[in-house]
């Protein structure tokens, strides 16, 4: 999660490009400009300890920063961002292959994808259960977001916001990305698919309806 002058709200959501967003605005402004949980060194404790105290962190909800932030600053956002729209079946896959590899350098990371297969992974609920509307979404159902990038043309879709609040475009760092993965479909059998497709059914209605 990050702050730009006040105006700029980035929510983060796992395994969408959010570390590149966001780290790349941390290296492209003024420290002064930006508030952030994540992406540095300094800023992974802050988040850390910010979560254990039970406050924001580098991926909390649009709903969850609104209540920290307090309603006068938040009146004056003038953007709020989600990073990014990826579909479910690349999240899921994306962050098993993020687990397998944060376990294979620290055996503490992960434990439970230790021996599983991407199966176990999908069938023993393993990945992340959030979704684009428990991101954006207030408790009645309002949208909080008024820009959303899209993950399948992440550089575009930011470089044009960048444009267009001002800070001009620059090249977006690959940070935190599984290395030579481009299509996770190889993943995926019918059965994998229609558990996916089950637990996300409103999201890929609305987000995703190429997929229906």
């Amino acid at each position: 999660m990050l702050i730009l002058d006040e105006k700029h709200l980035f929510i983060h959501m796992h395994k969408c490009a959010g570390t590149s967003v966001c780290r790349a605005i941390i290296d492209q402004v003024e420290p002064e400009r930006v508030e952030f949980f994540g992406y540095t060194v300094e800023g992974e404790q802050r988040s850390a300890t910010s979560k254990r105290n039970g406050s924001v962190w580098k991926h909390s909800t649009a709903q969850r920063v609104r209540k920290w932030m307090g309603e006068e600053r938040w009146a004056n956002l003038e953007n709020v961002v989600f990073a990014s729209v990826r579909s479910p079946f690349d999240r899921a896959a994306s962050f098993f292959f993020y687990a397998k590899r944060h376990n294979l350098r620290d055996k503490k990371k992960y434990p439970m994808i230790a021996d599983s297969s991407f199966t176990d992974f999908i069938f023993e609920h393993q990945y992340p259960k959030d979704t684009i509307h428990s991101f954006v979404e207030s408790g009645d159902g309002t949208c909080l977001v008024n820009h959303f990038l899209k993950f399948d043309d992440i550089e575009n879709s930011f470089n044009q916001l960048c444009e267009e609040i001002g800070i001009g475009q620059f090249d977006l760092p690959t940070l935190n990305a599984n290395p030579s993965v481009v299509n996770y479909d190889f993943m995926y059998g019918r059965r994998e698919r229609m558990l996916i497709a089950k637990m996300f059914r409103r999201e890929i209605k609305d987000y995703f309806p190429e997929l229906v």
